[in-house]
């Protein structure tokens, strides 16, 4: 099944040649990232660089999909289950709320270099999955939909953005009856 869907992969990847090598092996060892989602649609007006190009006013649809780390798993991976959890966190969010991530590691020693090292682990099979799954599934959709006369018109685009620095507190509930 991935191999015939590779050449489309690879074709919305474009020039992320991050995954290019990607096979049948490490997409089976791709780690569960997926907790939920929600949808809902908001209208919008968006304008152009030119003043010459029209207003647009549309309804976009929003997907937030909600992916959480396993600390524990990126301690295993980095050596450091006798660390901290609290420090694990905190260089993972370091890493990944960086803009020159690459420049993280290179700077690294010891074990802050491995779990900056698992964190970009995590980091880029995440990006394999949201690219290479999600997005690639969403755009071949969109395409069967045109193509069977379902739609009449397809967007030129997809805008994907993240949170990475946004915080979620989880609270467990302490009630034997909750769900």
């Amino acid at each position: 099944m991935c191999q015939q869907k590779r050449p489309g992969i690879l074709k919305l990847l474009g020039g992320y040649t991050a995954w290019n090598d990607y096979d049948e092996n490490y997409v089976s060892l791709l780690r569960p990232f997926f907790y939920g989602y929600s949808m809902y649609e908001v209208d919008g007006v968006f304008t152009w660089s030119t003043n010459t190009a029209p207003i647009v006013e549309e309804r976009t649809q929003i997907v937030r999909l909600i992916f959480r780390l396993d600390i524990d798993e990126i301690a295993r991976e980095a050596n450091a289950e006798n660390e901290s959890k609290q420090m694990i966190r905190a260089r993972v969010s370091d890493y990944l709320r960086a803009h020159h991530r690459d420049h993280i590691i290179e700077k690294a020693t010891g074990q802050d270099r491995q779990i900056y090292e698992a964190a970009k682990a995590w980091r880029d099979q995440l990006g394999f999955f949201v690219f290479g799954y999600i997005i690639y599934g969403l755009c071949t959709q969109i395409e069967q939909l045109y193509d069977s006369g379902h739609i009449a018109k397809t967007e030129g685009e997809i805008w994907v953005t993240h949170f990475a620095n946004l915080e979620i507190d989880r609270i467990v509930w302490p009630l034997s009856n909750a769900h």
